[in-house]
């Protein structure tokens, strides 16, 4: 049985990256089949992002900071909503490759495994 996933995204005005990364990260979380979530964290101070996002993909929860508090702050709020307790921390501009996700998730059973990252390709 895999374990689902909460992907926690921490945004400011980047609606032009959703439309051109979450696809390939919905597939992926089609795919792995576990009831994984995504949960944007609209860091703008005024929620411009949860209309946009609704209205594309209504299965995104955002959570909204009351004022912009910094990537760090934005990624706590996300981490504090997840739903799951596996959270895949990554940023808007992040366009994943099929296949990323499995391998993460079949590491956390390990014992001394507490955290692991993907390798990263610019």
């Amino acid at each position: 049985m895999t374990r689902p996933v909460s992907v926690v995204m921490p945004a400011l005005d980047d609606l032009d990256l959703f439309e051109r990364h979450l696809p390939a990260l919905f597939a992926e979380l089609e795919k792995h089949d576990a009831d994984d979530e995504l949960v944007v964290v609209d860091d703008t101070g005024h929620n411009v992002l949860a209309p946009a996002l609704a209205a594309r993909w209504p299965s995104v929860r955002v959570v909204a900071m009351g004022a912009n508090s910094g990537f760090a702050r934005a990624m706590r709020a996300g981490i504090e909503a997840a739903r799951h307790e596996l959270v895949f921390l990554m940023n808007p501009d992040v366009k994943v490759r099929r296949g990323f996700l499995e391998p993460l998730v079949a590491c956390m059973p390990e014992a001394d495994v507490w955290a692991v990252v993907p390798r990263i390709l610019l």
